[in-house]
């Protein structure tokens, strides 16, 4: 019995080691383009909404401010400090939109020229190719 339980058991080690692994999905220029534009237009949304709730943040809370503690002029104190919180919110996002649009330009699909040898001649001949640029720094 401990023969067979270590021999099924040693089975199913060796079947998960040698299976296929899934593949991820190639990732093109595309891709990338489109993710470095739905960054920037949520970029632009973020600044945008934070910039006039800062804006209209600080004139309702400079019209209705006194000092016995009005709950109007703290509504327009907690809009003006979430206007600047989405403001500063967008940044992040400006500098991802910016890293996927430096991606989509290293990946290109080209040509490529590729050297046969023919009958003691070199021939070229060309072929699509995805170009991957590398940059070390």
């Amino acid at each position: 019995m401990k023969k067979i339980i270590g021999s099924l058991l040693l089975l199913s080690v060796m079947a998960t080691a040698f299976s296929q692994q899934p593949t991820t999905p190639v990732k093109d220029k595309q891709y990338y383009l489109d993710k470095s534009q739905s960054k920037k237009t949520t970029a632009w949304i973020l600044l945008g909404a934070g910039t006039a709730a800062a804006i209209g943040g600080a004139i309702g809370f400079s019209d209705n401010f006194d000092l016995s503690g009005s709950s109007t002029a703290d509504a327009y104190g907690f809009l003006f400090v979430g206007g600047v919180v989405a403001d500063l919110a967008s940044i992040p996002f400006f500098i991802s939109a910016a890293h996927y649009k430096k991606l989509a330009a290293d990946i290109t699909i080209g040509n490529q020229n590729i050297y046969l040898l023919k009958q003691n001649s070199i021939a070229i001949s060309k072929i699509p190719a995805l170009i991957i640029k590398i940059h070390f720094r």
